[in-house]
């Protein structure tokens, strides 16, 4: 059965299983009631009336294919090596955030410009 949802509250309730003791959540919500337009706030249905978005262009490659942090004390060896694998493996060069630290917001820019972020999991990277 379709969920109602209390607006104030923003609670999603899933009237076939009041009262019932089965069935799995998430974050308090019964999972059979969750939509990936509840769970991020986009609208449950699409306004037909309006004249579809216009296509974007297809970026283009940015300017790194990926961007690797690591902690230099636990994996600075194996983050230059997953930097140079993946260099050869793909064709593209990858920034490595322990290449230029003088400058903090190049790192972001750096960021920005790459593909993906890949963090080498250490024993204490996010402590």
């Amino acid at each position: 059965r379709e969920g109602s949802r209390d607006g104030a509250a923003g609670e999603v309730e899933n009237e076939g299983r009041a009262g019932s003791s089965a069935g799995s959540s998430v974050g308090g919500l019964p999972t059979s009631s969750l939509t990936v337009s509840r769970l991020f706030g986009r609208p449950n249905s699409v306004d037909r009336s309006a004249p579809p978005p216009a296509p974007s262009p297809p970026p283009g490659p940015k300017r790194w294919a990926a961007f690797i942090s690591h902690y230099k004390v636990e994996a600075a060896m194996e983050a230059r090596f997953l930097q140079t694998e993946l260099e050869v493996l793909l064709g593209r060069k990858c920034f490595l955030d322990s290449d230029d630290l003088r400058d903090l917001r190049l790192l972001q820019q750096a960021v920005r410009e790459s593909e993906v972020l890949l963090l080498v999991q250490s024993e204490s990277v996010l402590t």
